[in-house]
């Protein structure tokens, strides 16, 4: 097997098409995995292999070999992987200063939702309009 450190990143703009980006970093390479995850389903929606040095093509090669042949080969593994890394965490762990949700969605309004993924409630959040644009009419 392989040693990689995983990141999660929420981006804050097209997120109807990813709402997660995984980065699996390890000595050699990086990959960073687009994700649209709703709770229920999981779609892969971009990936990237990173080589950190041209002098690691071969560590490289495995990395990728890895990833692709154990984690993405199949939607049980894939699944196994997502419940491992959005188990629960405490809140000190988040980085965010201690910030309530509000100070995340100044200037925004938004539709709030609970749904529940691996046993754990998770809050989403979905972007109605912003304060002085009128609300969308897509949803």
């Amino acid at each position: 097997g392989i040693s990689a450190n995983v990141s999660i990143h929420f981006p804050k703009s097209d997120t109807e098409i990813q709402n997660i980006v995984f980065m699996l970093t390890s000595h050699y390479s990086t990959c960073t995995l687009s994700v649209s995850f709703n709770g229920k389903s999981t779609q892969i929606r971009g990936k990237t292999f990173s080589l950190k040095n041209p002098a690691f093509a071969e560590n490289h090669a495995i990395f990728v070999n890895a990833v692709e042949k154990h984690l993405l080969v199949s939607k049980a593994n894939l699944r196994a992987f997502f419940k491992l890394q959005l188990s629960r965490f405490r809140y000190t762990s988040l980085g965010m200063s201690n910030k309530n949700v509000k100070e995340f969605c100044q200037g925004s309004y938004y539709k709030i939702s609970i749904i529940q993924a691996f046993g754990n409630p998770v809050l989403v959040l979905l972007k109605q309009y912003e304060e002085n644009s009128g609300p969308r009419t897509d949803s």
